[in-house]
């Protein structure tokens, strides 16, 4: 078994989709779902993060 460093894991995401598949035997298309519902995430996070900010922004001008 191979061993990975724990930001190597989180800055590559390929990296940790082929570590999953090849610790625990996932099927190539099991590990494509994965990798499309993390740039999902990703999205979700990234969506999330403007409009906070914008909100926090408005929020600031206001007072």
């Amino acid at each position: 078994m191979m061993r990975w460093s724990i930001p190597a894991l989180i800055l590559n995401p390929g990296l940790a989709m082929a570590h999953l598949a090849a610790e625990h035997g996932a099927q190539a298309d099991h590990v494509h779902g994965l990798w499309e519902n993390s740039y999902l995430l990703l999205a979700i996070g990234a969506v999330l993060a403007i409009v906070l900010g914008r909100s926090a922004l408005v929020a600031r001008r206001k007072d």
